[in-house]
């Protein structure tokens, strides 16, 4: 099979995302809260992997969960209307949500709606799947996917504490997480290995902002790369950009080191050209 005839389902939420990076502030300020915008996008990040594989030339499904009409309007004027499977759809507008991002690179987020899946995912036809593990969607998926033999891609996105790693009643084929860039590379590839040994993939992936991405295999080999082309300053779905490379990286074949260093290079330089234009 080639590259162009592999089909990828993506699976996550929709939400038009706004991120802010906030100044700190003390406890018990009343003060208004400084901050500086950083950009919009229709997300959430499986949004974004399947817009960056489509753009690659690989055929992609996205199965949104418990979307509003209105999401699906806007799914559809950006991916193709063709791409896009809403399950558990309700009436009701855009949903939305705020990112706030400390000077560590971890964020909070506001939403306008907290999706509630529901509906019957059914058979996913497909030879790769990518979707978020948020842990609103976790009850949900671990239901959906439990058994599933297809090769699975998890991204549990930001992780706060590695002790406290959701649960899944399949193995994933990779497993992607984030932390903040104030941890430095020996904890973060503690952290890599024990979400390999957690979660029985073939290959964990712990990105770190600028600090780049530590992979962790079931070899029990552990590898950090870093870019030589750092961008400066923050932006929305740079971890789904990461994934949308693991993913596109493992279609062309590639694995081990050559894929971490791939993905990292390939990531640092499509943020740089987003940041500076």
């Amino acid at each position: 099979m080639t590259p162009k005839q592999w089909q990828v389902a993506c699976v996550g939420t929709c939400a038009l995302v706004t991120l802010w990076e906030t100044a700190p502030q003390r406890a018990g300020e009343c003060e208004p809260l400084a901050g500086r915008w950083i950009g919009e996008v229709l997300g959430n990040d499986a949004i974004i992997v399947a817009r960056s594989l489509l753009r690659r030339g690989l055929g992609v499904k996205c199965i949104v969960l418990n979307p509003t009409d209105s999401d699906l309007a806007r799914l559809h004027e950006d991916l193709g209307s063709d791409r896009v499977v809403g399950i558990g759809t309700e009436r009701g507008e855009l949903t939305r949500s705020l990112g706030l991002e400390d000077l560590a690179g971890l964020r909070t987020w506001i939403l306008s709606r907290v999706p509630t899946p529901r509906g019957i995912l059914g058979e996913v036809s497909a030879d790769f799947v990518y979707t978020d593990y948020y842990s609103e969607l976790a009850v949900y998926l671990r239901e959906s996917f439990g058994g599933c033999e297809l090769p699975i891609m998890v991204n549990l996105s930001d992780l706060r504490d590695p002790s406290k790693l959701p649960e899944m009643s399949f193995r994933p084929t990779v497993v992607q997480a984030s932390i903040g860039n104030k941890q430095t590379t020996g904890q973060a590839k503690e952290i890599a290995r024990q979400l390999q040994h957690a979660t029985g993939a073939s290959s964990a992936f712990v990105t770190q902002g600028p600090e780049g991405a530590v992979m962790a295999c079931e070899t029990r080999n552990v590898w950090h790369s870093k870019s030589s082309s750092r961008a400066r300053g923050s932006m929305l779905g740079a971890g789904a950009l990461f994934s949308s490379e693991v993913i596109d990286g493992i279609v062309e074949g590639l694995r081990g080191r050559t894929l971490l260093q791939r993905c990292v290079e390939r990531t640092a330089s499509r943020i740089t050209r987003l940041v500076s234009s």
